[in-house]
């Protein structure tokens, strides 16, 4: 009996192969409905599409079992055919999951990098290079820890890629593929190339020169050095580890075959001789032959490795094997060649030719090579031979297995009406097109090249197209997403976009002008939830493994997972950052954490979060800022934020217990230890999210199931104290997640895979994505240490780049209506052209040989510039180029590309039907509309808006200003910047310069000396380091100049007040307490700057306005004392004061209608004179200083640009000011209003003195 192979082109063929043979076995056996049957699939993808299409035609397909792959089928076959309950569990023993075979390969190596050195004494000679290696790799690390950790790394990186490397040799250099001899019971193959593991597990080297195909004068010169020794040591781990295993599963093979053998010897002497076995006989061979189902039906195939393959021939001696083989061509080709291959190949046969005749001619040079390529080295049709490779290998060893008995051919010969079927059909029939003779039509649309700039364009591009096609469908021919398959090279890189362009929110009646909603589905890759809920379960092991920084502690505490664990929202995750910041915390976790990072000097352990938290918990019982025994409060804690600082500790008691879990010396445990310790701490993860965590917790039990069958008593492949750091746990639990995700197969939706992923399943619509040079075909690869490498290549064995041509192969055989190419045909930046992939190059080729010209007198070779991509003229009808941006008004106006109105349409309108210069926004008045409702607004923050009118402008707009000086602090100050400077006079002058009404109340105490500042204080404010002491003592000085300058005087004690500037405008501003104070002085921590005596003085006129004296007033005085100078106003009436109020209210109002460019850090920059103009205008006479200073574009030391409110690239007035003539309209803003604000500063209007004065202090000698 022999494999039955039915073989077609099309794949829907097959499955109605499988569905009659399916329904001839129910109409002879009625109960046979309830029988399982037994297919076996090479992935997923076919297993899904296939039980929908047995399901539609048949109705049921519950009954189905699919095996993955040949090997699968195999495994269950061993348990079919051994029902004894012992050799079931040897099955199970021997079948090692690879997480097993790597664990037992880092188990026996483990013990050899345990010391910090390499000793050759303690370590086989043979393993020696691999265990040298891993030591070499870490020689150049200081600490001792640092490479232990770093060897453990590197071992299971190496157990990893030879598990890799076992798994492929079991199945192409596992076993003899070679037939036995007849009559030979003890036959040993004498030229095996593919049984290496039966040599190793009898520790035999393998034959390397013949595996190489050297001579033995060529090894010095060919064999790679490390050859022998990459034997050596792979020989040495399979003779250690998995001699036994081996054993075993040939033991297991051979009773397998046994049972089955003596099976059908008893039912065939039944048979004949109608005599009754005994009852244990009788027994067995029920269990043993009816074990195996009646049919068996293999539903084509991605790879066949001849091991396999052999026994699957073998199997179809005791039960019938059906094979529904996928064959691009009807014809035989397991003989053909790439053309590619045989120019290269003629080439060496002509100079070896060539050296052994010198003198030869050119026709006997032709004469050699059509003899030697008249029957061998044909390639009827060279796109199938290129891109065929696999397809053709396998075939080869279908045919050599059979010898082409049982075959049976099922070829539809359809009459081709498209191109893309055309290429189907002449691939089927193994013709090669005629040169220029397709005449293409002008409705064929089968075959498109779609050329953009990115990536994300290609999808922009793509979402239209998808909407056209769809929308093309009809009721006898509906069109569906689930039609349409994506595939894509680089599918983690591209994830982001794709949720991007096909966002569920996009097209769901956002507008009338957004496209129709496409569902699409993601195939393979791990969904966000899964991989934010791994972070937030491994985040509490490994944040306190590095700085931990306040923002590494936000990014976590964002996650949802994390707030529904502590029961947090949005609103109170931002609120505990908010305390933290405030309370100092900036790295580190807390003094345990921070010695390893401080030296054994430094023990200054503020700005930690435990340093933080604590200011919190005491900010509870002592809401002020005070010291507790060496503990400094929190004033700002409120009665709302007391849980929040309870669930802050329960926090940093959780991340606490589990800071040494990731430490080897300190946390040794089993790893079963650990899967139970994980597993515990997942628990209530699971309780409070639920579903994100329920794959998390399945990948952990069944790596827990797979560790306990590997130690239980009756398999014992690994100790019961096997032991492996949680670090490395954690990542084979993290790869364990990215292969768990939801099989790689066809959805309802527009599919989304790999390419590859997806094969041999029909689609209308094929699509590949980024077939761009250098991403497809992906980089081979390679396993290091492979040695099929190194070796002479077997038929049948697999390469990275010959299964991406096969998949393109494939999507162009299987896509029944149409194939779309995208590529990046243009540089986004410079626009250049660039070469697509070389696979889809050489289809371009071929489609250009093939296709007719348009014109019957153009040349062949014409080449056509189609937007700055040169191609081939007859290829014109399948180019679509697309302009780098959506709105570009060229894409709209090209009728072959298709494009509909959306938001991009009203853009590109709006660009094109543009009349005269675009105006600037300056030049615009912002619609303000006035209030009829009263509006109260805070003194300080309208003073703020008028001396920087940019501020006023983009609070109207609704702008937000971000810059990088909002993210959170990443390190403790070591040295402090100046504002850092100014906090502390701050505090200082805060709790020891007192208001007059304290100093009264002191008076009364009989205690009018302050205290002496306690550095306790200011512990949350003051450097870390050596630097804290010195910092202390100058701010101490600073303090004393200051209040030698108060001279005894006490600060004014102010209020809050309302003043109406206007029926509907109210500002809160801030005034001396006492009413009848005519003397207002302050103290401020920051100097004298330009735009600190503007706000002195704008709070100077609202202090007499509020005051209301009429012409009375003068007398008043305003003084601050700033860190350098004292600012004094004084000499104005109130009425006077309203006055010059009246002119900043009537700028502010202009400020938030169109900018206003005066900003009064670089008006008041320098001493002035104000001199008339050619207009007779007040000006400053420093004006073209000004103007410098304006429009200067560096800076040497001192604020940076962007900071700079006195230059136009600050980054507020760069954003408002783009592209506009910056000089000009300072000099138009300063003609405006420069007299009306800042002329009575410093003129002596009124009576003769200076209203503003800027006074430096005495120095005392």
């Amino acid at each position: 009996m022999a494999i039955h192979v039915i073989q077609s082109q099309r794949i829907e063929v097959l499955v109605d192969c499988l569905i009659k043979k399916l329904k001839s076995n129910q109409s002879t056996n009625a109960l046979s409905v309830l029988q399982e049957r037994h297919i076996v699939v090479p992935d997923q993808a076919i297993a899904a599409w296939l039980e929908k299409q047995v399901a539609e035609k048949i109705s049921i397909s519950a009954n189905i079992k699919h095996h993955r792959k040949i090997l699968g089928l195999q495994w269950k076959a061993y348990d079919w055919a051994l029902p004894n309950k012992q050799d079931r569990e040897r099955i199970k023993g021997i079948n090692m999951p690879p997480l097993i075979m790597q664990w037992r390969i880092y188990n026996a190596l483990a013990g050899f990098i345990a010391a910090d050195k390499f000793d050759a004494a303690q370590i086989p000679t043979d393993v020696q290079p691999l265990v040298q290696r891993i030591f070499d790799s870490t020689a150049q690390l200081s600490d001792r820890k640092k490479r232990e950790q770093k060897r453990q790394e590197m071992l299971y990186w190496v157990a990893a890629q030879v598990t890799r490397l076992f798994t492929n040799y079991m199945a192409f250099r596992g076993s003899c593929i070679h037939t036995p001899d007849e009559g030979v019971e003890q036959w040993i193959c004498p030229h095996c190339d593919t049984d290496w593991l039966k040599a190793w597990s009898h520790n035999q080297p393998l034959n390397i020169m013949q595996l190489t195909g050297l001579k033995p004068e060529q090894a010095d010169e060919y064999l790679p050095t490390q050859a022998r020794q990459l034997e050596q040591w792979q020989r040495w781990l399979w003779h250690q580890v998995f001699k036994k295993d081996f054993n075993d599963r040939q033991e297991i093979d051979n009773k397998f075959w046994f049972a089955l053998a003596h099976a059908e010897q008893n039912r065939q002497q039944q048979f004949d001789l109608n005599a009754e076995d005994d009852e244990r006989d009788d027994d067995e061979r029920h269990q043993t032959y009816n074990g195996l189902p009646e049919q068996i039906f293999v539903f084509t195939t991605l790879e066949l490795p001849p091991a396999q393959l052999k026994f699957l021939y073998r199997l179809a001696a005791y039960t019938e094997v059906h094979l529904l083989y996928f064959n691009p061509s009807r014809e035989y080709w397991a003989d053909m060649v790439d053309p590619v291959w045989k120019d290269r190949y003629n080439l060496k046969l002509q100079q070896r030719y060539i050296e052994r005749n010198p003198n030869v001619s050119t026709a006997q040079i032709q004469a050699y090579l059509s003899m030697t390529n008249a029957e061998f080295r044909e390639s009827q049709h060279s796109l199938l031979t290129r891109l065929g490779k696999r397809a053709r290998d396998n075939f080869a060893l279908l045919v050599n297995m059979s010898g082409g008995e049982g075959w049976e051919d099922i070829f539809p010969d359809t009459e081709p009406t498209t191109l893309l079927a055309q290429i189907q059909y002449d691939i089927m029939t193994l013709e090669e097109p005629e040169q220029h003779q397709y005449a293409l039509a002008g409705s064929d649309e089968s075959i498109q090249f779609h050329v953009c700039h990115s990536s994300l364009r290609q999808l922009e591009v793509l979402r239209e197209q998808l909407v056209h096609w769809l929308a093309e469908g009809s009721e006898q021919e509906p069109r569906h997403p689930s039609d349409i398959l994506v595939l894509v090279p680089n599918l983690k890189e591209l994830e982001p976009h794709i949720r991007t362009v096909f966002s569920t929110t996009r097209g769901m009646g956002c507008s009338a002008v957004d496209l129709p909603y496409i569902p699409v589905k993601i195939a393979g890759v791990v969904s966000q939830d899964i991989q934010n809920a791994w972070k937030a379960f491994v985040g509490r092991i490994e944040i306190s493994q590095g700085r931990f920084t306040a923002e590494d502690f936000h990014d976590w505490l964002n996650l949802n997972a994390v707030q529904e664990l502590y029961q947090l929202d949005h609103v109170q995750m931002e609120r505990m950052m908010e305390l933290l910041i405030q309370a100092g915390f900036r790295r580190g976790l807390d003094e345990q954490h921070m010695l390893a990072y401080l030296s054994e000097q430094d023990r200054d352990y503020r700005y930690t979060f435990k340093f933080a938290l604590d200011r919190l918990a005491l900010g509870i019982a002592i809401p002020q800022h005070a010291v507790f025994e060496n503990t400094l409060s929190f004033a700002g804690v409120q009665s709302s934020d007391f849980e929040l600082v309870q669930t802050l500790i329960q926090i940093y008691q959780d991340i606490s217990a589990r800071r040494d879990w990731l430490n080897p010396n300190l946390s040794a445990q089993t790893v079963k230890a650990w899967l139970q310790q994980l597993d515990a701490d997942l628990k209530p993860f699971v309780e409070a999210s639920g579903r994100a965590f329920e794959t998390i917790r399945g990948v952990m039990r069944a790596m827990t199931q797979r560790l306990k069958n590997a130690q239980s008593e009756k398999v014992e492949s690994l100790p019961n104290s096997f032991n492996l750091p949680l670090s490395l746990l954690l990542k084979e639990i993290q790869q364990g997640i990215d292969g768990s995700v939801d099989q790689i197969e066809p959805t309802g939706s527009v599919t989304f895979a790999d390419m590859g992923k997806i094969r041999q399943v029909p689609f209308s619509l094929v699509v590949l994505l980024n077939m761009d040079s250098g991403k497809f075909p992906r980089r081979d690869q390679k396993v290091p240490f492979d040695l099929m490498d190194v070796f002479k290549p077997v038929l049948g064995d697999r390469s990275r780049l010959e299964d991406d041509k096969g998949a393109f192969l494939d999507a162009l055989l299987f896509a029944r209506k149409s194939l779309w190419i995208f590529y990046n045909g243009f540089d986004v930046n410079g626009g250049e052209s660039r070469e697509p992939s070389s696979v889809i190059y050489e289809f371009s080729q071929f489609l250009a040989r093939m296709i007719q010209p348009q014109q019957l007198d153009q040349p062949h070779d014409a080449m056509l510039d189609l937007d700055g991509l040169r191609i081939p003229e007859q290829l014109e009808p399948l180019y679509h180029i697309y302009p780098l941006q959506p709105f570009d008004p060229t894409g709209f106006q090209q009728s072959k590309n298709v494009r509909y109105k959306d938001q991009w349409f009203a853009v590109a309108e709006h660009i094109l039907n543009q009349s005269g210069q675009r105006q600037p926004w300056i030049n615009l008045d912002y619609p303000v509309h006035d209030a009829q409702e009263v509006r109260v607004l805070d003194g300080q923050e309208w003073i703020k808006d008028v001396v920087f009118p940019a501020r006023a402008y983009l609070k109207t707009l609704g702008v937000a200003s971000v810059y990088t000086g909002d993210q959170l602090p990443q390190k403790e100050p070591l040295l402090l910047d100046r504002l850092q400077q100014y906090h502390v006079r701050e505090l200082l002058q805060k709790h020891y310069v007192q208001p007059a009404s304290r100093v009264n109340q002191a008076e009364d105490q009989n205690s009018t000396t302050p205290s002496e500042p306690d550095m306790a204080l200011f512990q949350d404010v003051l450097p870390v380091g050596h630097s804290q002491i010195a910092t202390w003592k100058l701010s101490l000085q600073e303090q004393a100049q200051l209040l030698a300058r108060l001279d005894g005087r006490c600060v004014t004690v102010t209020t809050l007040q309302n003043l109406q500037l206007e029926p509907h405008l109210i500002l809160s501003i801030t005034v001396p307490e006492d009413r009848q104070s005519m003397h207002w002085l302050s103290c401020m921590a920051s100097g004298a700057k330009p735009k600190r005596q503007t706000q002195t003085w704008l709070e100077y006129l609202l202090w007499l306005s509020y005051l209301d004296l009429g012409d009375e007033g003068a007398a008043y005085r305003r003084e601050v004392i700033c860190n350098d100078k004292s600012i004094v106003c004084c000499g104005l009436s109130s009425a006077q004061a309203k006055l010059q109020l009246s002119e900043w209210l009537a700028m502010w109002k202009h400020a938030q209608k169109r900018p206003v460019v005066l900003p009064a850090a670089l008006i008041r920059q320098e001493k002035c004179t104000w001199v008339k103009n050619e207009t007779g205008q007040l000006m400053p006479d420093n004006f073209a200083k000004l103007q410098e200073e304006w429009l200067k574009n560096h800076s040497f030391g001192g604020v940076e640009l962007e900071s700079n409110e006195a230059n136009s690239h600050h980054r507020d007035w760069s954003f408002i000011l783009q592209q506009q003539a910056a000089d000009e309209l300072l000099a138009l803003s300063c003609r405006y209003y420069a007299e009306r604000l800042y002329h009575v500063m410093d003129t002596e209007a009124y009576d003769g003195l200076k209203k503003l004065n800027v006074i430096k202090p005495e120095v005392k000698k």
